[in-house]
């Protein structure tokens, strides 16, 4: 059987099934599973995918995809929901939170750790400033990405979160979430949304050089920092998903798709981090680094992909990343989704 059909059985026998998946976490960000399938996006190209005739790394990706498709087609829905419930969603790291308790000002949840071990440590204009800010290093052996994970900037931080961006040298930032959803602030606006506004924050100047809408609920700012007493501007690209709701229908495989593809495009020759936020940073934040790092394992690493592992180290790193199940199973069905719309066999 080749790869394009193991990958349907897969999503036929994992996610075909009549299930609702309706899970909110604590600061509301839910993922509930849209009922049916989607067509696949025929014309949407895998950004991992390059377009040339098979060869022997090819086909040791494709049997790498197989072997990975095949595991999840062998456990179904209720293996995948029992990995879940047995191996990932009771694991809890021994970590400190000191910093956390004591900049309780700083937390948009009060629930919602903040770990010593991998927090960002703010060196810029410190003192007379904190070195605190909600955001976490997430990192994995032999990937060439490292993301922070971090949560939405509130009216007090907006500032620190400059100071993060400038300090790591970022050059992308995923922002996965609307300012308010159903009622209830989720972020704060921390750039000048219109082409050629320009705003202070605090030290720091913002400039928004360009705005382009990519796709409906895919918006990309470029942006232009500037530190008080600099000459040398960053550029910053940021990635705006208006379309992946607090609760209700999450995005579809295609979706997922193309913010994948936006952020692939984004890459510099460095490789900067990438900071990714939702609301708190563990939902939407957790299942976006969770399915990038899966791909970009699947398509550039030789070992067999460890889905436990994977989540355990993001977890190990941000604290409650990927709390439900149906965050989980959605990050599989995304993964599926981007495997049957890539050609796998032109690798």
């Amino acid at each position: 059987m080749d790869t394009k059909k193991i990958i349907k059985k897969a999503k036929t026998k994992v996610f075909d099934a009549d299930v609702t998946i309706d899970e909110e976490v604590t600061d509301g960000e839910a993922l509930s599973r849209k009922k049916g399938r989607t067509k696949s996006a025929s014309k949407e190209r895998c950004s991992n995918a390059e377009q040339k005739p098979q060869s022997e790394r090819g086909k040791q990706i494709e049997q790498m995809l197989q072997n990975f498709v095949n595991n999840i087609t062998d456990q179904g829905i209720n293996g995948m929901r029992n990995l879940f419930k047995t191996e990932l969603s009771p694991y809890t790291p021994n970590r400190t939170f000191k910093s956390w308790n004591a900049n309780k000002v700083k937390n948009r949840y009060q629930d919602i750790f903040c770990f010593d071990e991998s927090r960002i440590k703010l060196t810029f204009d410190v003192p007379p400033q904190t070195d605190y800010i909600h955001a976490n290093w997430v990192k994995f052996d032999g990937h060439e990405r490292s993301y922070i994970a971090c949560q939405g900037p509130m009216a007090n931080t907006v500032e620190d979160f400059w100071r993060m961006v400038l300090q790591e040298q970022t050059t992308r930032i995923m922002n996965l979430t609307k300012n308010v959803e159903n009622g209830k602030v989720k972020c704060h606006q921390y750039w000048p949304e219109n082409a050629g506004d320009y705003q202070n924050y605090g030290k720091i100047f913002v400039h928004t050089k360009k705005f382009e809408r990519i796709n409906e609920g895919i918006d990309v700012y470029t942006i232009e920092v500037l530190p008080e007493g600099c000459s040398n501007s960053t550029l910053v690209k940021l990635i705006h998903v208006t379309n992946w709701p607090d609760k209700g229908n999450p995005l579809e495989g295609r979706d997922v798709l193309r913010i994948l593809r936006v952020m692939s495009t984004a890459d510099t020759p460095r490789n900067d981090p990438i900071a990714v936020h939702c609301s708190a940073g563990i939902g939407r934040t957790g299942t976006l680094i969770l399915i990038d790092v899966v791909l970009q394992k699947l398509f550039k690493c030789k070992e067999p992909v460890d889905l436990v592992k994977i989540f355990r180290t993001i977890r190990d790193q941000r604290s409650q990343s990927i709390l439900k199940e149906g965050q989980f199973l959605f990050a599989i069905s995304s993964i599926l989704e981007y495997l049957d719309v890539c050609d796998s066999s032109r690798i």
